[in-house]
């Protein structure tokens, strides 16, 4: 199984923080993406996509794409709860 997953993250977030050291202490390889502050077509991109998933933008914003399937899940915020759904459970079946 291979999983290809992307972390969006900004300067001096501490929830983009909390989740990459989450990933790195479980050995989960990762893209970590940087939006800056300056990068308005970025940040209007992942208003849009928050809008499109009916909750509120906030960082990071974890994209995960299981390449064998297709299938690819994504949510925003610090969500240990979503990394065990859809990384360690899926990386234990292997």
């Amino acid at each position: 199984m291979s999983l290809s997953i992307t972390v969006y993250t900004k300067d001096q977030c501490g929830e983009c923080v909390k989740t990459r050291k989450f990933l790195e202490n479980r050995g989960i390889p990762h893209l970590v993406q940087h939006i800056s502050d300056s990068d308005e077509s970025a940040i209007a991109t992942l208003k849009e996509v928050a809008e499109g998933m009916g909750v509120a933008p906030s960082m990071p914003y974890v994209r995960v794409h299981d390449e064998a399937t297709g299938d690819t899940v994504a949510w925003f915020g610090h969500r240990p709860d979503q990394i065990v759904q859809h990384i360690t459970s899926k990386r234990a079946r292997k």
